[in-house]
């Protein structure tokens, strides 16, 4: 899953990092994902994160994913809006 969120408090790159590192190791800690930036990385304005898992139950997967997706809209609610997904 890829997911694109605007950034409209970030000033600096500095910021930009803050997010992504605050709200990567969250949603990685809470739902055992990985995650890391894709793309955007220059734009301090966007943040583009990659969100894998691995099983062998699709059904299972799929709910894992929406729980990442609801998960990381809630906590990135103040700092960042989510604008795209892509699954």
């Amino acid at each position: 899953m890829r997911l694109t969120f605007s950034l409209p408090y970030a000033d600096s790159l500095k910021d930009k990092r803050r997010v992504r590192k605050s709200l990567t190791d969250k949603v990685a800690r809470a739902y055992n994902v990985s995650v890391a930036e894709v793309g955007t990385q220059d734009d301090r304005g966007t943040l583009t994160l990659g969100v894998a898992a691995v099983s062998g139950d699709a059904s299972y997967l799929k709910g894992l994913m929406e729980g990442c997706l609801r998960f990381m809209e809630a906590e990135a609610e103040a700092e960042a809006e989510l604008i795209r997904v892509e699954r």
